[in-house]
């Protein structure tokens, strides 16, 4: 609680650092509070805090001048909360014609699309392009055509709904917070409380990372292509992959990386690092609780055509049953732990749907999991 204690007060700190700011002559102490109250939002300050925080960033999207008002916009996303969408609103009618394509930006990542219509017509737009060419052609095109539209849906479906939950999760984290703050100045956080306050914070954490990972596994961005070495690409995810499994990660794993410094192969560098990142976490994470040293093996090959990259470890490996749900959504084998189950399946999407390539897994239960991803070292051209 002295670590809460001191948290908010960090805050009313901030809190005040911010209001004296926002009457400043300067414009750039003007625009430099609109960082301030990015900071604190992704602090999860309590819910009064939030109400502070909003009044200001009002304030500052009436600001004299139209850099502290596009600044504002962006923040007003982080902040996933109801009362910002009329703020964006109004930003859409601005003069400046910079804040009002900034606020145009935001009101459709905010919405998405904003009818049912029009949801209805870019679906069908969508699914009339995934068969209009398929006449007489066989069954398992007209199937993999099939699956195209119904991962479309699932991904919008996916995104609507990490949407909507994020802004009632924040809520809750701030509301949350507030409340133990309270109890512990009303001395009434009792072990019953606390024990029951700890699993409430538990399951918010659960539901904050399955928001994310809704949202990752919906993310349909422009990719960027271009001809990347292999090498670094692996050694960052190594980096990522240990940082990610944390605390379950045994000081005493041997990794053993063997990649020929020539092979260069054309990706979206920042998906495929997602996906090895995914991958190799996995990996580390199934040595947690072995007795014996573990070992973590990355090997790469190719030929003139394709890149093969095998992850393999000597975890506790899977089932036949469970390999064969590995890449499906939800299905976790690390419930207890926090994992929402769409780490997988969000590398397959990235390696197959994205790149062209395969994901492949093999596991033997008590030996350990090999998965193997094979891409083309080029694109095709368009």
């Amino acid at each position: 609680m002295a670590t809460e204690g001191a948290q908010k007060q960090r805050h009313e700190t901030v809190l005040a650092t911010i209001e004296n700011a926002q009457s400043s002559p300067s414009w750039e102490e003007r625009l430099a509070v609109v960082d301030l109250i990015d900071g604190l939002f992704r602090d999860l300050p309590s819910e009064r805090t939030v109400e502070r925080l909003i009044e200001g960033l009002d304030c500052l999207a009436r600001d004299t001048k139209w850099e502290v008002r596009r600044a504002v916009v962006p923040v007003l996303l982080n902040a996933s909360r109801p009362a910002v969408k009329n703020l964006i609103e109004r930003l859409t009618r601005d003069d400046n014609q910079w804040v009002r394509q900034a606020a145009e930006r935001a009101k459709r990542k905010l919405t998405r699309i904003t009818t049912p219509a029009e949801k209805q017509d870019k679906k069908a737009l969508f699914a009339f392009e995934a068969i209009k060419d398929l006449a007489g052609t066989s069954a398992p095109l007209f199937y993999q055509a099939a699956i195209r539209v119904g991962e479309k849906c699932y991904e919008e479906l996916a995104a609507d709904t990490a949407h909507e939950l994020n802004t009632y999760q924040a809520a809750m984290g701030g509301l949350l917070q507030e409340l133990q703050v309270r109890l512990e100045i009303e001395q009434r956080a009792t072990p019953g409380v606390n024990e029951i306050l700890q699993k409430i914070r538990h399951r918010s954490r659960y539901l904050k990372a399955l928001v994310s990972g809704l949202l990752e596994y919906s993310r349909n961005a422009e990719l960027i292509f271009e001809v990347c070495p292999l090498n670094p690409i692996i050694d960052e995810a190594l980096d990522l992959a240990r940082e990610k499994a944390g605390i379950d990660l045994r000081p005493d794993i041997e990794t053993i990386v063997t990649i020929p410094s020539t092979i260069g192969v054309e990706v979206c560098r920042e998906r495929l690092l997602q996906a090895l990142v995914n991958i190799v976490s996995n990996a580390f994470e199934s040595l947690a609780g072995k007795d014996q040293r573990g070992r973590v093996v990355i090997e790469a090959q190719a030929d003139s055509e394709n890149l093969r990259v095998a992850i393999s470890d000597t975890g506790g490996g899977m089932d036949a049953a469970q390999v064969e749900s590995a890449t499906k959504r939800f299905r976790s084998l690390k419930k207890e732990k926090g994992g929402i189950g769409l780490g997988l399946p969000l590398a397959v999407k990235i390696v197959e749907r994205e790149h062209g390539g395969r994901v492949d897994i093999e596991s033997t239960l008590g030996f350990g999991t090999t998965v193997t991803i094979e891409l083309p070292l080029r694109r095709e051209a368009p």
